[in-house]
């Protein structure tokens, strides 16, 4: 994945220096003045800066994601565990048992016990 964002960073600078040149050659032929290419040139970079920031925040998701995947593949809840309810807008409930053939659990809300998915729980 890192290989993608980094190939398309690299195609999006070179794309930035073509117009950069574009820009400065109009300049250079008189078809543009001063104020022209300068308004230019500043869209450009505001275009890079905002373009950089996208790509790092895309690669920090990206590997972020795969660690969080990771971890939460190999969790398991035990007996006693807080466990938020994704479900229930991340409500906390305790853990009474946990059924590894189907990958139930079964939780406590004060009086209120119901059996959910792995999935329907985070830590």
């Amino acid at each position: 994945m890192r290989s993608m964002l980094a190939k398309e960073e690299e195609d999006f600078y070179s794309s930035c220096v073509a117009c950069v040149d574009q820009a400065l050659a109009l300049y250079e032929s008189r078809e543009w003045d001063h104020s022209r290419t300068d308004a230019f040139l500043r869209t450009i970079e505001r275009g890079v800066r905002r373009r950089t920031t996208e790509l790092a925040v895309a690669a920090q998701v990206k590997e972020v994601s795969v660690e969080a995947e990771a971890d939460n593949a190999l969790w398991f809840p035990k007996k006693g565990d807080r466990v938020k309810l994704k479900r229930l807008g991340g409500t906390k409930a305790t853990v009474v048992g946990f059924n590894k053939t189907n990958q139930t659990v079964t939780v406590r809300k004060g009086t209120i016990t119901m059996t959910c998915t792995l999935g329907d729980l985070s830590r």
